[in-house]
């Protein structure tokens, strides 16, 4: 039997939908503008084997028994709601003879600092930390690896990999736009 279930990512339907004695912000993700989480269900049945105890006269022996299980399985995945993928035009410089970051030299070997209309991403070590808008910590990545371009992350936690793009100024959530890079800093 499959079944499918569109979620929207609203932090407290899907603690509602978990069942999540956890905070909401803990299990939340902002997705892009036209990007949804939706789960493909399955019921799936097995044969496990477990061991019995009986009692036969005044001897405990063990016995299998086969039992059949029956579990619902989930697999979550993205797609988007709209036939038509959302772009990031690049927003026009209010003085075009201007770009602070023209010239500087950063690069996916060099950045440090990445910020966005929500946030910022801040290089400490080999981990990389999301801080909001108003600077508090939000999630922790590991740095997994670099390039002339980019920078690629993963949050333990929740099982997420990022891709900061500084060459089309995006930062990707599995490969899809999740926010347009706004500047970048060593």
């Amino acid at each position: 039997m499959t079944f499918f279930k569109a979620t929207t990512l609203a932090a407290t339907t899907l603690a509602i939908a978990l069942g999540a004695a956890a905070p909401a912000s803990a299990l939340s993700i902002e997705l892009a503008p036209g990007v949804e989480l939706k789960q493909d269900c399955r019921d799936e049945t097995r044969i496990v084997t477990k061991m019995v105890h009986v009692q036969v006269g005044t001897l405990m022996v063990s016995v299998p028994k086969h039992v059949e299980v029956t579990e619902t399985v989930c697999e979550d995945y993205y797609t988007t709601v709209s036939e038509t993928p959302p772009s990031f035009e690049p927003k026009p410089l209010a003085y075009p003879e201007f770009n602070p970051d023209a010239g500087t030299g950063v690069n996916g070997r060099s950045v440090g600092i990445v910020h966005f209309d929500g946030g910022t991403f801040e290089q400490r070590g080999r981990t990389w930390i999301e801080t909001g808008a108003a600077g508090e910590d939000r999630f922790f990545f590991e740095e997994t690896g670099r390039d002339e371009w980019s920078v690629y992350l993963f949050d333990h936690s929740r099982n997420v990999s990022l891709q900061l793009d500084l060459h089309r100024d995006l930062i990707l959530y599995e490969g899809s736009p999740l926010y347009p890079i706004t500047s970048v800093a060593r």
